[in-house]
């Protein structure tokens, strides 16, 4: 390969990556139509700042949904790395 050509790879290579980024930022601009089928009305930023005060004011208690601890203890060995 001559030393000449690597600018112009790396052009490329640059405008691709330019060009890619481009679309992938107006795909997550967008809802697809699926989605906005199922879910027509979208929240407001009043309603959001509402509800995250009422949560921060009363938190969601999950320890009700758990099961009652059983008093076992358990060792994890291994990993996945």
């Amino acid at each position: 390969m001559s030393w000449a050509l690597l600018p112009t790879a790396a052009l490329t290579a640059a405008v691709v990556a330019v060009a890619w980024l481009v679309r992938v930022n107006a795909a997550m601009h967008s809802v697809p139509e699926g989605a906005r089928r199922a879910s027509p009305r979208r929240w407001t930023a009043e309603e959001l700042r509402e509800t995250y005060r009422r949560v921060e004011e009363q938190p969601v208690d999950f320890g009700k949904l758990l099961p009652p601890r059983l008093g076992r203890r358990y060792v994890v060995v291994g990993g996945s790395g």
